[in-house]
């Protein structure tokens, strides 16, 4: 999801309204273009800081030329378990959940062939690995009394239009003039919610679900142990979804004897793509490595899925409507479109102590605003320009920092530990705790051709977030922690 952070929906009326449809707006593009560090234990337990280390297959999401540091083949799997925990804050009543789910952080090969003697590059590496670049299971519940509903919403996007034309131009409102829970005035071209504003109790389900990888297809090669250059194409893979159970029950008679009414909103997309790699690492001395890589946007096709549903309750006999269910849902809908999302530009280091540790550190620079959505003509037309501007206002330049360390502990053994922060990529501090920060640490055996490690990450942040206008509903604090145990199988050969 991720992490979505829902507070630039506040940036304008016109962006503010996009938040609660399934649209194509700035908040996907910033789920699609912030991710995170995933991949093999070890690689975690650094905080994912090896863009200088190498020799991980997770660094092929990193820094290609990483793979030059193999010495052997090498092959590896990494499943990991994903306990998610919300607390949501909004007006004055908290509410928790969690939610857990194991899932494939990494798989891949990596195959090393030497060069003869006689020539100064010592060897080549082809190598192929799916990496998870970020995990969307989240789920939050929203508890606590509020006013005005959100039938408000759904009245106001139908202003000036008749009853007979909003199924064609505002599909929401036609759901909720449909099953009664709003009503039309004539005589101002209108629409109105004939519920008492002050007695409405929300409850209200968020969960989102999905992954975003790549499989990585690397080539590199180590010029006489010192200077090490790689490259790569990676195939990106999104799967995401997201469900959103809106229930508001009336504790005082309305005008028309409505008892509750509950909105439901599905989502799922489906997207592919490509981006290229390119790396370097240098050794100017035995103790430091140095690392830099550049990674190109993604070009990524999306295909979205949605369906809406609308039901209200009445209790009282004679009342117009009669007493009963009244439920109107919304034909299914598919929208194809492209997205490019910025590109990346990794600084590391790393220092090697006394052959028995190292500390290492990447700077990863990621132009937010840069992201940019693009029309796949073949589905219809669409004015891209307004949303591209939006992102453009909304979104700034943001570094990203992993700091890692790793010690041997006698021959077989390893501890690890790190740290990562994820600058917040809104411009004029539009969110107050937009920050992600992950703290890491881990273990490692190694015997022989056979290694094993183990990785403990606990991210945590913050988002604001609408449930619909913010000009009727006030804000809910989000926190959310994130804990990945993670466990990786290794044979080098």
């Amino acid at each position: 999801m991720v992490s979505a952070f829902l507070k630039t929906c506040a940036a304008g009326a016109l962006v503010v309204l996009t938040c609660t449809l399934n649209g194509q707006n700035e908040i996907e593009a910033l789920r699609y273009s912030n991710t995170h560090f995933g991949g093999t234990a070890r690689y975690n337990g650094m905080a994912g800081a090896f863009g200088a280390v190498g020799a991980d297959l997770s660094v092929l999401s990193t820094n290609p030329a990483g793979m030059a540091r193999f010495r052997k083949s090498e092959i590896s799997i990494t499943p990991y378990l994903n306990i998610n925990r919300s607390w949501a804050d909004f007006n004055k009543e908290r509410s928790k959940d969690f939610r857990v789910r194991v899932n494939l952080g990494n798989v891949g090969f990596v195959g090393t062939r030497r060069i003869g003697r006689g020539s100064s590059w010592k060897s080549v590496q082809f190598g192929i690995a799916y990496n998870q670049l970020a995990n969307f299971y989240t789920s939050a519940v929203i508890r606590g009394f509020s006013k005005p509903s959100i039938a408000e919403d759904f009245a106001n996007r139908g202003w000036g239009i008749e009853p007979t034309g909003l199924a064609d131009q505002a599909h929401l409102t036609s759901m909720a003039y449909e099953t009664y829970l709003i009503d039309y005035d004539s005589s101002q071209n209108s629409y109105f919610v004939p519920i008492t504003k002050d007695s409405l109790l929300v409850n209200r389900t968020r969960r989102t679900a999905g992954t975003m990888g790549e499989m990585n297809f690397a080539f590199s090669a180590n010029y006489r142990d010192k200077i090490y250059l790689g490259a790569e194409l990676s195939w990106v893979n999104v799967d995401y979804s997201e469900d959103v159970v809106h229930n508001e029950r009336v504790l005082v008679d309305s005008t028309n004897h409505i008892t509750d009414f509950t909105y439901t909103d599905n989502l799922t997309s489906e997207g592919s793509g490509i981006n290229l790699k390119v790396g370097i690492i240098a050794l100017p001395t035995d103790w430091v490595r140095l690392g830099m890589a550049v990674h190109t946007g993604s070009m990524i096709g999306f295909t979205e899925n949605w369906k809406r549903r609308l039901s209200t309750t009445f209790d009282e006999l004679g009342s117009n409507p009669e007493v009963g269910t009244y439920t109107n849902e919304s034909p299914d809908g598919q929208f194809s479109y492209r997205l490019r999302t910025p590109a990346k530009y990794i600084g590391s280091a790393a220092f090697i102590i006394n052959r028995q540790g190292m500390i290492s550190a990447d700077f990863e620079l990621v132009d937010y605003a840069r992201a940019a959505f693009r029309e796949n003509r073949s589905f219809g037309a669409w004015d891209v320009s307004g949303s591209n501007e939006v992102i453009k206002n909304t979104y700034k330049q943001a570094l990203n920092v992993r700091v890692g360390t790793e010690w041997k502990i006698g021959n077989d053994w390893l501890i690890r530990g790190g740290y990562a922060a994820y600058e917040s990529p809104f411009q004029n501090n539009l969110t107050q705790n937009s920050w992600r920060q992950s703290y890491t640490g881990g273990v490692g055996y190694r015997i022989n051709s056979f290694y094993m490690d183990l990785a403990y990450v606990l991210s945590h942040w913050t988002e604001d977030y609408y449930m619909y206008d913010p000009g009727l509903v006030a804000r809910t604090d989000i926190r959310t922690h994130e804990s990945r145990v993670m466990w990786t199988i290794g044979v080098r050969f």
